[in-house]
């Protein structure tokens, strides 16, 4: 009940915090520290190669001299020379919408881009601006026979803090528009690139689902929710742009390069954006920084072009739904850190942060928006509040191989080591003088180690335990005299110091035994188990180890006493520490049952199976799976699971033979229910002495 009692508590950890975050999130709490975030990954990105089919002429200080802006006259004299050069569409970033210098010059223009409109090639798309909420706009130049073909607006959308991540690709005409606006439907940007991509060949269409697709790169539009936006006015057809840093963008080239042709880079099959340099105009402020409106509306064209020519992906972000599963996600593995905390501080906190951060960057160099603030807050509060506020193990585990004890094991000085006995994984085993009565007993130190507000407390569990225990009342169970802890907090219990040896002294010496002794030692196991699997309570790690075996001096067949070790120890220790693998070891896994290595509950056939194990290593004299002491974990377990027992071939037809078939299954509902089922199998057996 402990281990469900604290997975419920961690799963209202996990949702009370993911529904808080989540609140907050939707109500757009993170919404400028994750647009922040996103600007540092762009930034992060590693640089691509330009954009070939790209070039951006850049209109200097030097290339209009003491004018502010450039005339008709010079910008028809630039567009003659690049449609000379054999540039396959020119998108003009410079407003006209009145005439700069002689009004003629001005109507030349506007002829130019009306016979370039029909051409199969060297099409020129002009610039406007849409009306904006008090019905203000820029107009292009008058005269333009198909306005909706050559002239795309230079609108941009900036974000609450004024930095543009977004672009309108396309906006609905108005049912009634105004006499006098701008006609474009498609940004400047977006508009030069599909005049390329027809002249290739690739037209633009719209799917099922209202969305813009050419060949088969689909843009899917943003919604209010997309990404980290939350309530987005999202009017139009807004997409998320991909920034290149300018070095990545497109070779940039001048008015005087290209009208006195000496470009470095040739302009012939060329997408050319002409607009105003750094400096000459106000700027557009983007994440990577103050972009000139040029190469801002070159950004958008690159995109389309890298898309549809190169197979690159399109910038994407994940829907509500999938933004909740990852904020889900990060608030578990938050709360599983937070619990793995509280019996000892690992790297997994820091790499597990870092895994985030990784996961957020490498999608965002492979076009994504994934949420880093939300659930970073959520990891974050759900381990503190598990690793706070949860109540924590009674006990760590000390792995530790030195002897940590004084000479006097427990402060009331009754228990005097002699030697060492043994160590394992679990424990240090002493053989210790009792000063209040004067005789040999045996001292089990387990490596547990509370903190010293909780003692006392591990005390009363071990106490509860040590009841249980001595209400089986079994033979063939060792006696518990005392219990306690050390000087250095350590719990210990005392018991009965026998003569003998276990059962992994007596396979080191004999590895095999004749049958009828092997079945009366398992025998007696199976009479002291009956007890305690009566009421469900199982061993769990029945091995030689755990076996002691105890000169009667009785007659062949019945001259050792068995006793049985550590009852209950291992689930204990499992529950207390609140981590099922510190019980585990080596020597154990030979004789582990199939259902435990994926976490199964044990039940009495769990035993059943484990004396199974150890009756055919008695009468064999090895494992009945081709492992030995040395294999590992994943081989035992791949052993138990899935591999059957080697065959016994001098035990063919006889009735032991089944008895271990029956015992070994891998169905724990083919196995005898318990101890006392397997016992009286065993006595049915004709033994010859």
């Amino acid at each position: 009940m402990a281990t469900v009692l604290t997975r419920l508590r961690l799963g209202g950890v996990v949702a009370g915090v993911t529904i808080a975050v989540g609140l907050v999130d939707m109500a757009g709490g993170f919404t400028r520290l994750e647009t922040w975030t996103y600007d540092l990954r762009l930034r992060g990105h590693l640089p691509v190669p330009p954009e070939p089919r790209l070039v951006i002429v850049a209109l200097t200080p030097a290339d209009l001299g003491q004018r502010a802006r450039i005339t008709d006259r010079d910008l028809e004299r630039l567009l003659r020379k690049l449609l000379a050069e054999g540039a396959a569409v020119v998108g003009v970033d410079v407003i006209r919408d009145v005439p700069v210098g002689e009004r003629r010059a001005q109507r030349r223009l506007v002829q130019l881009v009306n016979q370039r409109a029909q051409a199969p090639q060297g099409h020129i798309v002009l610039t406007c601006f849409l009306p904006d909420e008090q019905g203000r706009g820029i107009l292009p130049p008058p005269g333009l026979q198909e306005p909706v073909a050559v002239v795309g607006f230079a609108d941009v959308v900036p974000d609450a803090d004024g930095v543009v991540r977004r672009q309108v690709l396309y906006v609905q005409p108005s049912p009634e528009p105004p006499a006098r606006t701008c006609p474009a439907r498609y940004a400047l940007g977006f508009l030069t690139a599909l005049r390329y991509l027809e002249q290739q060949g690739y037209p633009l269409r719209v799917t099922p689902q209202q969305q813009l697709q050419i060949q088969r790169t689909v843009m899917p539009s943003l919604t209010p929710y997309s990404a980290a936006y939350r309530r987005l006015d999202a009017a139009g057809y807004q997409v998320l742009l991909r920034y290149r840093r300018p070095s990545s963008l497109a070779p940039v080239v001048t008015m005087t390069q290209v009208l006195q042709g000496t470009t470095p880079v040739p302009l012939r099959q060329r997408v050319v954006l002409v607009g105003y340099a750094e400096g000459t105009e106000k700027p557009v402020l983007t994440p990577l920084g103050p972009l000139p409106s040029v190469q801002f509306h070159a950004q958008t064209t690159a995109q389309v072009l890298q898309a549809v020519l190169a197979g690159e992906s399109w910038p994407w972000s994940w829907p509500l739904w999938g933004q909740g599963l990852w904020l889900l996600l990060w608030s578990s593995v938050g709360a599983g850190i937070g619990w793995r905390a509280q019996r000892r501080w690992g790297p997994e906190p820091l790499a597990a942060t870092g895994l985030l951060l990784g996961t957020t960057l490498v999608a965002s160099w492979a076009g994504g928006w994934i949420p880093l603030v939300a659930p970073l807050v959520a990891y974050a509060l759900s381990g503190m509040g598990v690793w706070w506020g949860l109540p924590r193990p009674l006990a760590v585990w000390r792995r530790r191989s030195s002897r940590p004890l004084a000479s006097v094991i427990d402060p009331q000085g009754r228990y005097v080591t002699a030697h060492l006995l043994s160590q394992d994984e679990l424990s240090w085993v002493y053989a210790a003088q009792d000063q209040r009565v004067g005789k040999t007993v045996v001292v089990r130190v387990l490596k547990l180690t509370p903190s010293p507000q909780r003692r006392q407390e591990l005390l009363q569990t071990f106490a509860a335990q040590v009841q249980r225990y001595v209400a089986l009342n079994s033979l063939h169970l060792m006696q518990i005299l005392d219990f306690g802890l050390t000087h250095e907090g350590f719990l210990f219990y005392v018991r009965e110091y026998f003569p003998g040896c276990s059962l992994q002294q007596r396979l080191r010496e004999h590895p095999r035994l004749a049958v009828s002794q092997a079945v009366h030692l398992v025998r007696q196991i199976c009479q002291g188990l009956a007890p305690a699997h009566q009421q469900g309570w199982v061993h769990q790690d029945l091995k030689p180890a755990n076996i002691f075996l105890i000169p009667t001096g009785l007659p062949s067949g019945g001259h050792e006493l068995v006793k049985i070790l550590d009852f209950g120890l291992t689930p204990w220790i499992n529950e207390t520490t609140a981590n099922t693998t510190l019980g585990a070891s080596r020597a154990s896994l030979p004789y582990t049952a199939p259902e435990l290595f994926c976490g199964g509950t044990a039940q009495p056939s769990a035993d059943v199976y484990s004396l199974g194990v150890l009756l055919y290593r008695l009468i064999a004299g090895h494992y009945p799976y081709p492992c030995g002491d040395t294999a590992t974990f994943h081989a035992w377990c791949d052993a138990h699971q899935h591999q059957e027992p080697l065959p016994l071939p001098w035990l063919e037809g006889q009735p032991l033979l089944a008895v271990l078939r029956r015992c070994l299954a891998k169905d724990p509902s083919q196995r005898y229910p318990d101890a006392l089922a397997l016992d009286a199998a065993l006595a049915q057996i004709p033994l010859t002495p």
